[in-house]
């Protein structure tokens, strides 16, 4: 019973541990100092709004080194130009009604 308790427990703490790696690649800044382990508190969008939230407090900001930026969707993507011959072959047609 102790065996399966203790398992369970450390499946649990492995979970959360893998959840906060997860979440800390997705900011591009942490903030760092005595009150942080590791890399720091990873959770801010830009360097600004790290700086201000270390203000006051013996900390500093640095480029989180586990972020994976990811690239932003393009909503309306616009075509490709048309090649030249394409448009000559096109202009020397007929027009039809």
């Amino acid at each position: 019973m102790k065996k399966i308790l203790a398992l369970m427990l450390m499946v649990a703490g492995t979970d959360v541990a893998y959840a906060q790696s997860e979440a800390a690649r997705r900011y591009p800044f942490c903030m760092v100092g005595r009150d942080f382990a590791g890399v720091g508190d990873c959770i801010f969008e830009s360097y600004s709004q790290c700086q201000q939230s270390a203000s006051g407090r013996e900390a500093s900001c640095s480029a989180n080194p586990y972020y994976i930026a990811r690239p932003e969707p393009v909503a309306n993507p616009t075509p490709p130009p048309e090649p030249a011959a394409a448009k000559k072959k096109r202009a020397s047609q007929p027009q039809q009604r």
